[in-house]
């Protein structure tokens, strides 16, 4: 792992800072929001619908199995069995038995399946969702790129001369953090305000990444 690291680094430090740029802008495209919503909705999917509809019985008599091969019965046990269940409990049921007969559960839900999308990541807490999961992504894929900034900044380099995007610069004004740096960069391509990412990343990432000062002309990582 530390091997595969320090490649990493190694190439890092070769880049141009344009040719970084292009390759943080390439991994935030592959982080969109759809790629998200569908990882979301097959996380909610195998958490919410994926065990057996019926509990297995212990025994089963050759009767038993022989009625239940009867397709008319066994709907007509299935539905029985489906009228003594609350509406929330019937449409949960349902939408059970026709994931395991490979129909997506939102299209039986419809808007309803929204509350399942929405806790998918949630643990006991209910603290964490896939959104925080993208926003502190992204934000850990600009790290270098928002670090070599800061520290060429400091050593009072010229910034447009290195390549540094304008609008990255502008979004390192007055900041002395990469991540608050990289949140106001990103926030108006995610539609959301600096803050909410910058938690989420707290959320995400809860010891604050410390990186050792570069040594002179090397890009920081």
């Amino acid at each position: 792992m530390k091997t595969a690291k320090a490649t990493q680094n190694d190439i890092q430090r070769w880049l141009s800072v344009p040719e970084l740029h292009a390759r943080c802008m390439d991994q935030e495209a592959k982080m969109g929001k759809e790629a998200f919503r569908w990882l979301e909705k097959k996380i909610a999917n195998e958490r919410f619908f994926r065990y057996p509809l019926f509990d297995p019985p212990q025994q089963v008599s050759d009767e038993a199995r022989k009625l239940l091969s009867n397709p008319g019965i066994r709907w007509g046990f299935l539905l029985q069995l489906l009228r003594n269940q609350t509406a929330s409990s019937l449409r949960h049921r349902i939408a059970t038995w026709l994931y395991q007969e490979n129909f997506e559960p939102e299209d039986v839900l419809g808007s309803e399946f929204s509350e399942y999308r929405r806790k998918a990541l949630r643990g006991t807490k209910g603290r964490l969702s896939l959104t925080d999961v993208r926003y502190a992504n992204i934000v850990e894929l600009w790290e270098p790129y928002f670090a070599w900034l800061l520290w060429a900044r400091s050593q009072g380099q010229d910034l447009q001369r290195l390549g540094f995007e304008e609008s990255a610069i502008q979004s390192a004004r007055k900041k002395r953090s990469s991540v608050a740096a990289i949140c106001e960069y990103v926030s108006y391509r995610l539609g959301v305000g600096p803050p909410a990412i910058a938690n989420a990343y707290s959320r995400v990432f809860s010891t604050a990444h410390r990186r050792k000062p570069p040594s002179s002309g090397q890009c920081p990582t």
